[in-house]
């Protein structure tokens, strides 16, 4: 699905999606900034138009992703890949109050992914998700097709929206440090794009003083951690190589 839907040449399909839903937000706080990226990514994935404020679907996948960060802490990580054996521990018992936590995200996430995919079998929105459904016929679908397209398209708002919003923000931080760096970025807009309209795709390859500033900000401070360790959860065979759990 990632291939499929979000390779370089089909990405370009998604600009309008993206002028249509920056030009008619107003960003006044960070979270605003969170369903700003959050809307964005629904449209394209579900062909759902998100609602400014307070809307349930953006709302709940914003709150699973803060429950998530607060509750999966490296800490508790730890403690249990050392330590498995507290896993069936009960909830109730002092010291893991993060399993009642984690029972409420699991709870939440199991409505995110139903949620959005059932709204576009019920509405058979155009979108991503409406054509890989498709490939089958909704009433044959397997549930395993099902729940894997679910999974994938949830991932893809919590990977884009939480990484949209940090370079955001590292972007402010980087206009704030250096002023005079903000002036000129200013002055090349204003030359432009003039006063009357906000700046879109079109004008790209015109702004090259704003591109450099862009791609300064994602080399000065990177999202994501590189080289991070991975843990396979199944015994699996790649290649003809076998590969033990963990």
């Amino acid at each position: 699905m990632f291939h499929v839907t979000f390779n370089k040449q089909v990405s370009m399909a998604y600009k309008p999606m993206q002028m249509q839903n920056i030009h008619h937000s107003t960003v006044s706080s960070i979270l605003t900034l969170l369903r700003l990226s959050g809307s964005i990514i629904m449209a394209i994935t579900y062909g759902y138009d998100a609602a400014p404020k307070d809307d349930p679907f953006v709302s709940k996948s914003i709150q699973l992703l803060e429950s998530a960060l607060r509750s999966v802490t490296p800490e508790y990580a730890t403690l249990l890949t050392a330590f498995p054996v507290l896993t069936p521990i009960p909830s109730w018992l002092p010291g893991r109050r993060y399993k009642l936590k984690m029972e409420k995200c699991c709870n939440l996430a199991r409505t995110i992914l139903d949620d959005p995919v059932n709204f576009v079998k019920r509405n058979m929105v155009g979108s991503p998700m409406l054509d890989l459904i498709e490939n089958k016929s909704i009433a044959s679908i397997d549930e395993d097709h099902e729940e894997i397209l679910k999974e994938v398209a949830a991932s893809v708002f919590i990977a884009v929206s939480d990484t949209t919003l940090s370079a955001i923000l590292v972007f402010f931080l980087a206009m704030m440090l250096y002023s005079e760096v903000q002036t000129k970025a200013q002055e090349e807009i204003d030359r432009v794009v003039g006063y009357d309209r906000l700046p879109d795709f079109s004008d790209r390859e015109n702004l090259p003083y704003i591109g450099a500033i862009v791609l300064e900000t994602l080399r000065w401070h990177p999202i994501l951690l590189l080289g991070l360790p991975h843990t396979t959860t199944v015994d699996d065979v790649f290649s003809g190589v076998y590969i033990p759990r963990g």
